[in-house]
């Protein structure tokens, strides 16, 4: 569990290491982008003070693996796997191929 806020393509950058259980949350703002204070926490239907839910980290993990798999299986930057995580979390849907 990662509870200190942290940016969130920094949390995103160790998708890797956080448990597929826990939902990422993301500071109360306006829009979310790659330097918005993010954490990963345990119960998705109760936010941190001052966050607000984003998405699971399972999902996030599966926008960015599908986000590969539809270019061809390339590796994403950050920018593009935060990019990723962010649509799919807007559109309940995966990165369409431009």
């Amino acid at each position: 569990m990662l509870m200190t806020p942290i940016p969130l393509a920094e949390l995103i950058d160790a998708i890797g290491e956080v448990a597929d259980d826990l939902t990422i949350f993301a500071e109360n703002v306006g829009e979310i982008d790659d330097l918005t204070p993010a954490v990963a926490a345990m119960d998705a239907s109760a936010a941190p003070a001052g966050m607000r839910y984003l998405l699971e980290v399972d999902l996030a993990k599966e926008a960015i693996t599908v986000w590969s798999h539809w270019r061809g299986r390339r590796a994403p930057t950050l920018r593009e796997k935060v990019d990723a995580v962010l649509y799919y979390a807007s559109h309940d849907a995966f990165a369409p191929v431009e």
